[in-house]
C-alpha cells in the first residue's frame, strides 16, 4: 500500500509540475516574463527537468539589468543534468568550459559535452569540435563537427563545409563543401544560400551554372542579405548586361543597400543601361555615403569638386 501511496504522489507531482510548466508557455505567448519566471520556478521546484533546465539558462543569461547568477545556474543545471537531461548537461559543460560559477575545469566541461553528445544534444558535438579546433587536434574536431552535422545542426554543417572549402586545416575539397554548405542553404540560411550561388558561379565542385548562380543569389538577396544583391548586380556588370544591371541596382539601392547605390550611381556616370545624369548619381552617392560607403564618399568629392 506503502509503495503504491508513493507512486500516487510522484503521479501527482509530475501532473502539477506539468500543469505549471503548461502556464509558463501560455504567459510565454503573451510576453509576461515575470509570470513566466513564476511558473518556470514552481515547475523546477517540483522537478520538471525542461524548466530546471530553462531555470538555469535563465540565471546564466538574464538581461533586463539583472547580472546572470551563475551559483543558481548551476544549482537548477545540475539537478536536470542528474536526471538525464542532455541540454542540461550541455549547459553544465558550458559552465566549467567558461569557469562561470565554478572552478574552470576543461576536463569536466569535455566529459559532461561528451555525455550530452551520446544522449543527442548536437550542440554539445559542436562545442566539441570547437574545443579540438582551439587543441589543434583537427582530426578529432572534424569528427565532432561531423557527428553534429549528420544530425541536423547547422552551425556544425556550415562549419564542416567551411574547412573542407578553406583546405586549412585538411585538404581542399569544393564537392564535400558544396554538400555540407548546401544542407544549410536549403534551411533558408541567407549566407549560406549566397555560398552556394558562388559554387555554381565559380564551378567549385558542381558544374559552373550562372542560372542556378543567380537562383540563389536571388533567394539570399530576398532576406535582404546585402552580400548576395551586390553579387546579382556585379553578375549582371560582368556580362554588360546593364539594363538589367541597372534595375537591379535601383531596387537594392531603394532598399537601403549602400553599395547598391554606389554603383547605381557610377550607371548614372557612365549612362550604361540608363540616361547620364550626375544630378541622380550625386543623389545616390549621398544617401550611400551617409551609410559608411567610403567609396561612395571618394567619388562624391570628386563628382563636387569637378575631378569626374
Amino acid at each position: 500500500m506503502k509503495k503504491v501511496f508513493i507512486g500516487f504522489m510522484l503521479f501527482t507531482s509530475l501532473l502539477v509540475a506539468e500543469s505549471n510548466y503548461d502556464k509558463v508557455r501560455e504567459y510565454a505567448k503573451k510576453g509576461d516574463d515575470r509570470k513566466v519566471l513564476e511558473y518556470l520556478i514552481r515547475s523546477a521546484n517540483a522537478n520538471h527537468t525542461q524548466a530546471q533546465n530553462d531555470l538555469g539558462v535563465y540565471y546564466m543569461v538574464r538581461t533586463k539589468d539583472k547580472n546572470p547568477d551563475f551559483l543558481k545556474a548551476h544549482k537548477w543545471l545540475s539537478r536536470a543534468s542528474k536526471a538525464g537531461h542532455a541540454d542540461a548537461i550541455n549547459n553544465l559543460g558550458v559552465l566549467y568550459f567558461k569557469g562561470y560559477g565554478v572552478n574552470q575545469d576543461m576536463k569536466r566541461a569535455i566529459l559532461l559535452f561528451k555525455k550530452a553528445g551520446l544522449q543527442g544534444s548536437t550542440l554539445a558535438l559542436f562545442s566539441l569540435g570547437k574545443i579540438y579546433l582551439q587543441k589543434k587536434k583537427y582530426k578529432v574536431a572534424i569528427n565532432w563537427f561531423k557527428k553534429a552535422a549528420e544530425n541536423g545542426h547547422k552551425d556544425s554543417q556550415n562549419t564542416i563545409g567551411l574547412i573542407y572549402l578553406s583546405g586549412k586545416i585538411t585538404k581542399k575539397d569544393y564537392k564535400k563543401a558544396f554538400y555540407w554548405i548546401k544542407k544549410v542553404a536549403d534551411s533558408g540560411d541567407a549566407v549560406a544560400e549566397n555560398n552556394i550561388g558562388i559554387f555554381y558561379l565559380n564551378g567549385y565542385g558542381v558544374k559552373q551554372n550562372g542560372t542556378k548562380a543567380i537562383k540563389w543569389f536571388k533567394k539570399s538577396a530576398s532576406r535582404d542579405y546585402y552580400v548576395a544583391q551586390n553579387n546579382i548586380i556585379m553578375y549582371y556588370l560582368a556580362k554588360k548586361n546593364y539594363s538589367v544591371a541597372y534595375k537591379m541596382a535601383l531596387k537594392y539601392a531603394k532598399a537601403q543597400n549602400p553599395t547598391a547605390g554606389y554603383l547605381l550611381a557610377v550607371l548614372y556616370i557612365k549612362g550604361d543601361g540608363v540616361k547620364k545624369s550626375s544630378s541622380k548619381a550625386i543623389y545616390w552617392l549621398k544617401k550611400s555615403a551617409n551609410k559608411g560607403h567610403n567609396k561612395a564618399k571618394v567619388l562624391l568629392f570628386d563628382l563636387q569638386n569637378g575631378k569626374n
